[in-house]
């Protein structure tokens, strides 16, 4: 995500003037715009998109119909399609998991039906793309908990999991009702794409808020939902997300959450202006998990100024980016930074100015100064409304949190559940 998308243009444009055999365009081509410009430009005689394919196999049928508006937008995470790994991962995506074939055990709905098309291969809406119109089932036949559903379905929370949920819904001609409590959609996902190199994170937000609105979801921000709209909805999905961990270690300076950091770096337009807020000093960035979330808040406090250290308990910065290709690139950009890499230790408290670490195989203890810690640990279910209402489907984070994959998938499950009434 770090690379621009379409970063070999010049390069395949001087190979197209060197060379006289058909050349093509290959390099994170995810935009049919920028396809068509380099093909009219004379850059290549073809353009390679294969990930863009994977997450919205009706690509070329979508700009056909002229709806490119309506194509997924491809976040080139890697998160689910590295390949060329000796682990031989499945090839998926974070935001289509049909790619990777994780949709096939899902009841048949009329929609599915449709999709999956009478030769029992993945069709999907081309046919419908194609005359730029919506199929609507003529007959559904809906369940959920108790039994065949009437009227509203309920989606709490409009995170990736309730987005999906309420798009899969709305898309079988059900009237679909999604309330989020904050004042924007997009959950965690949009707080994921304020962090740096991952901008594209939020370009699926976006889609899901034309698509919503393509299929006249009602969309309800800046409430949370409450025991009346639970008990006067016959069927609800509950994709409440997640809420932050315990403190694992006393401190009597700021301790803020990845979650609070990127929430005020929206709220005040940068993160300069974010980190405002805080004393004078360096910031302790502390990374129990290894994944994008320590590496980049890292990169964003020293990109802004403050002396920065993280703190991990792994023997490398950010191991979970080892399968998404990014491990080597972003402790290189950490090193380039300044950010100070402590590893193999942990966090055990702050006090009068300095922070007190000990070495997770020796024991060894340390300190070194800390106005501040950004907490980058591991969060919990948000599972208020789950626990007074255990038969709903629950999706995403409020199961447990993790990945946006996880909860565009769940949230497919959910709305399985609800149309059919079978746990899925």
């Amino acid at each position: 995500m770090q690379v621009e998308p379409g970063f070999n243009r010049a390069l395949c444009a001087g190979i197209q003037r060197a060379v006289p055999v058909p050349v093509v365009l290959q390099g994170s081509v995810v935009d049919p715009g920028f396809a068509a410009d380099a093909l009219a430009g004379g850059v290549a005689d073809l353009v390679e998109m294969t990930r863009a394919q994977i997450t919205e196999p009706d690509l070329v049928a979508l700009v056909r119909a002229g709806t490119p508006d309506r194509i997924r937008p491809c976040t080139l995470s890697n998160q689910r399609s590295m390949v060329r790994d000796p682990r031989n991962h499945l090839v998926s995506d974070e935001a289509e998991p049909s790619a990777g074939h994780e949709t096939e055990d899902l009841p048949v709905t009329p929609q599915r039906a449709w999709e999956i098309g009478a030769a029992g291969s993945r069709v999907s809406h081309r046919a419908d793309a194609a005359r730029g119109s919506t199929v609507v089932a003529a007959a559904v036949v809906v369940g959920g908990p108790d039994g065949p559903a009437a009227g509203e379905v309920l989606v709490v929370g409009g995170g990736p999991a309730g987005l999906e949920a309420a798009r899969q819904l709305a898309r079988e001609g059900l009237r679909v009702r999604l309330v989020e409590r904050s004042d924007r959609l997009g959950g965690a996902l949009r707080l994921a794409a304020a962090l740096p190199g991952r901008r594209r994170m939020g370009l699926l937000v976006d889609w899901w808020e034309r698509e919503l609105d393509r299929l006249d979801v009602v969309v309800q921000t800046g409430r949370p939902a409450t025991e009346v709209d639970l008990a006067t909805t016959p069927s609800a999905v509950l994709a409440t997300g997640s809420r932050p961990a315990p403190a694992e270690f006393p401190a009597d300076c700021p301790v803020w959450t990845a979650v609070e950091l990127e929430s005020a770096v929206l709220a005040r337009g940068s993160v300069v202006a974010a980190l405002a807020e805080l004393p004078a000093g360096p910031v302790i960035v502390h990374d129990q998990v290894g994944d994008w979330t320590g590496v980049g808040v890292a990169e964003q406090l020293a990109a802004a100024g403050r002396p920065t250290v993280l703190v991990t308990p792994d023997q490398v910065a950010g191991h979970q980016l080892a399968g998404t290709g990014d491990l080597v690139p972003a402790n290189a950009r950490l090193v380039r930074a300044g950010v100070e890499r402590v590893l193999r230790h942990r966090l055990r408290s702050v006090s009068a100015g300095r922070a007190e670490l000990d070495h997770v195989w020796t024991g060894e203890r340390w300190s070194t100064r800390c106005a501040a810690v950004i907490d980058c640990g591991y969060r919990l279910p948000d599972d208020s409304l789950a626990v007074t209402r255990p038969r709903l489907p629950r999706a995403g984070d409020c199961v447990a949190p993790r990945t946006v994959y996880e909860a565009v998938l769940e949230g497919r499950r959910a709305a399985a559940h609800v149309l059919t009434g079978v746990p899925c």
